[in-house]
């Protein structure tokens, strides 16, 4: 019984010892922040927008997919250019320990590009690998200027094409020219233009009025923006040849390339400019001085072109050539050996040299030993041109609204015969069936037909 007893009041002892003794709090459980894992992101296409603002913003919409709903984030992007390449890296995060459906997610991102101070010309960005190339205008003319002839002089192609617009004018001083596409445009630069290695040099500072005879800015007519000339020399074969290339505006403010003027051997100062035409022989026979021209009445593919002349000298013989477009007819294919007989204006017919068939435009040149020559170049497609007799009109006269080219027919494809200043007082014989044209009597006192644009006239007494 006293065992028990005292082994009860050990008992109670200790239990009183343990209630009195501190607590001791355990230590807490310290859990370590999880490490982001980073990656690229999945990047499927790529839209680059230029927008319409001054100075031009560029901005590139990404598209793609995430691994995961919400784990992974899109956490950076950066940009690096090397030359015509702008390269962005965009980079993700994904939280390791965070629970997600693994769903491919997709995701939309928008990055505005730095193209500050970049010239114009073709860029591609490539966003993880995905690429999309676009064209970075200016509004800037002589930034444009200065860029069109650093891709000529790179015989850079693709910059030179996304220059141009729809459509390219391509004239030969002193002679005819008409509207490329750009492709075409392109392939007679290859071809013929820019076919030496001889540098293209620019002389913004040439007078060009004193150059040429007339004002430069006439030439395009009124529906081109804000023209802007420059001469350039080191074109052809052999880099001995000239040309005037003309930027323009769009509508919204964008600089273009437009055309060229092309002078083979040089832009000849031969007085006043009579339009693209051909020069007279340095000793011309007795009499007046005339300028043959011819326009193209129609052609059968492959088989025979008509053409219809304007001032050509009487009793002179001429060779009749043909070659490939862009060569002016120039040591082209004999084809046939003509006489003017009564000279003027009368029409006829040539068959189209066999090695020729299949070409899609082709040159046509009449020259004769006497130094009178003239040329054009037609589309080897079946086409007749309308009938353009002119109608009775009760205007008797006009006066030019500006300064106005002469041509030989009611279509700016017609030669240009002739200037005329604004003020200037046309009497009338004529108008055109679609009532666009003006006949008027020749201002240099010329017999043949003589056409103005009435657009650029107005009826006085």
């Amino acid at each position: 019984m006293y065992r028990k007893l005292t082994l009860f009041i050990a008992a109670l002892f200790i239990l009183l010892v343990a209630a009195c003794a501190p607590v001791v709090p355990a230590a807490p459980i310290v859990e370590q922040p999880s490490i982001p894992v980073t990656g690229m992101a999945n990047v499927q296409s790529v839209e680059v927008q230029v927008l319409e603002t001054q100075p031009v913003e560029v901005i590139a919409v990404i598209q793609g997919q995430l691994p995961d709903a919400g784990c992974t984030t899109v956490a950076s992007t950066d940009q690096v250019r090397a030359g015509n390449v702008l390269n962005v890296v965009l980079t993700t995060t994904t939280d390791p320990v965070a629970l997600c459906a693994q769903a491919l997610t997709p995701f939309e991102q928008t990055v505005s590009l730095d193209v500050s101070g970049l010239a114009p010309a073709v860029y591609t960005v490539n966003v993880n690998g995905v690429e999309q190339s676009f064209y970075l205008p200016t509004r800037d003319a002589e930034l444009f200027k200065q860029s069109l002839v650093e891709a000529l002089n790179g015989r850079d192609y693709g910059r030179l094409k996304a220059f141009m617009d729809s459509s390219f004018l391509t004239g030969y001083w002193l002679s005819e020219g008409g509207p490329n596409t750009p492709e075409q445009a392109i392939e007679l630069l290859q071809r013929s233009l820019l076919a030496s290695s001889s540098p293209i040099t620019a002389d913004p500072r040439m007078n060009l009025i004193d150059l040429l005879g007339t004002d430069p800015y006439t030439m395009l007519g009124a529906e081109v923006i804000e023209a802007s000339p420059l001469f350039t020399s080191g074109w052809g074969p052999e880099g001995r040849d000239e040309a005037i290339l003309f930027a323009a505006r769009r509508p919204n403010g964008e600089m273009y390339w437009h055309g060229l003027i092309f002078a083979r051997e040089g832009f000849a100062q031969i007085g006043p400019i009579v339009g693209p035409s051909t020069p007279v022989p340095a000793q011309p026979a007795p009499g007046p001085q005339v300028i043959p021209t011819f326009s193209i009445l129609s052609v059968v593919e492959d088989e025979s072109v008509t053409i219809q002349t304007s001032n050509f000298p009487a009793e002179t013989r001429f060779q009749v050539r043909m070659g490939k477009s862009g060569t002016g007819g120039v040591d082209g294919i004999l084809v046939e050996t003509m006489n003017s007989r009564n000279g003027g204006s009368f029409v006829t017919t040539f068959e189209i040299p066999e090695k020729l068939h299949g070409e899609e435009q082709i040159a046509i040149r009449l020259e004769s030993s006497t130094g009178y020559y003239s040329y054009n170049w037609f589309d080897n497609d079946t086409f007749e041109r309308p009938n353009n007799d002119p109608l009775p009109t009760g205007i008797e006269y006009v006066m030019a609204k500006q300064d106005l080219s002469v041509h030989s027919g009611p279509a700016k494809h017609h030669p240009i015969l002739d200037w005329v200043d604004e003020g200037d007082i046309l009497r009338v014989t004529g108008v055109s069936p679609d009532g666009r044209w003006w006949m008027v009597a020749c201002p240099n006192g010329s017999s043949g037909s003589c056409w103005v644009l009435g657009r650029f006239t107005k009826p006085v007494d």
